[in-house]
């Protein structure tokens, strides 16, 4: 939105919180790590989110060390500007947890409240202008982490390998019951059919390039032909 875009420390939340939002991340998902650390659900008050408030400790830790001073007083020159950049960078990090059903619809709704509107005015109100600069800011989040399968096929193909790869390493080391091999074919599809391609669709609605749902759309119907074939003579080597 033009909010967001006119706005210094919220565009410095997103290029900040795209580089911090896998921070210290285990290698494992958030059903698994709330199954191995009670602490962590104890400590993060609830077992949701529990990779993406962990990521957010650790940003906010470094962001705050004191090699940093200069920085964090250019960026914010007050407390008032710290404690809101802190709000952003929560918000922006916690949007990445694109595996919560729940909150992927109240993000959702959120985003055809603020621009799917049949009565959307020529000059949007202040609040309609907030809650359009925050789905935004959490569509641009999604689109930052999730960019390789918006990318063109053999981007895909090598993330894709290395996600599949890292949960096997964990399927081994008996953090995961089973296989992940066994369904990741159909994982696949459905991660592009229910995130990646509705994100896509924003995406394009926000304005923004068709090039991302064309890149998307083209990976499913190659994974549709070839991704068996590829995970049957390379991803189980």
């Amino acid at each position: 939105s033009n909010l967001l875009a006119t706005d210094p420390l919220a565009r410095w939340s997103v290029v900040f919180a795209t580089l911090a939002h896998d921070l210290d991340h285990p290698g494992v998902d958030n059903s698994c790590l709330v199954n191995e650390y009670a602490s962590l659900v104890r400590s993060y008050n609830g077992a949701r989110s529990v990779s993406e408030q962990n990521a957010i400790e650790a940003a906010w830790s470094l962001f705050t060390d004191n090699r940093f001073k200069s920085l964090r007083e250019a960026l914010c020159p007050d407390s008032s500007q710290l404690h809101r950049f802190q709000k952003l960078l929560i918000k922006a990090i916690l949007a990445t947890d694109v595996a919560d059903k729940e909150l992927q619809s109240i993000r959702q709704s959120n985003w055809e409240l603020a621009f799917a509107r049949s009565d959307q005015p020529d000059t949007p109100s202040e609040e309609l202008q907030s809650q359009q600069a925050s789905a935004a800011l959490e569509m641009i989040m999604q689109a930052s982490d999730l960019s390789y399968a918006m990318q063109p096929w053999s981007i895909f193909v090598k993330w894709s390998s290395r996600l599949h790869q890292e949960a096997l390493v964990a399927y081994k080391a008996g953090r995961y019951d089973q296989d992940p091999s066994a369904s990741w074919f159909e994982d696949v599809l459905n991660f592009l059919d229910s995130v990646v391609l509705p994100l896509t669709d924003r995406l394009e609605d926000a304005g923004l390039s068709s090039l991302y749902a064309k890149c998307a759309t083209e990976n499913k119907k190659q994974w549709v032909e070839k991704g068996q074939a590829l995970m049957e003579i390379t991803w189980r080597k």
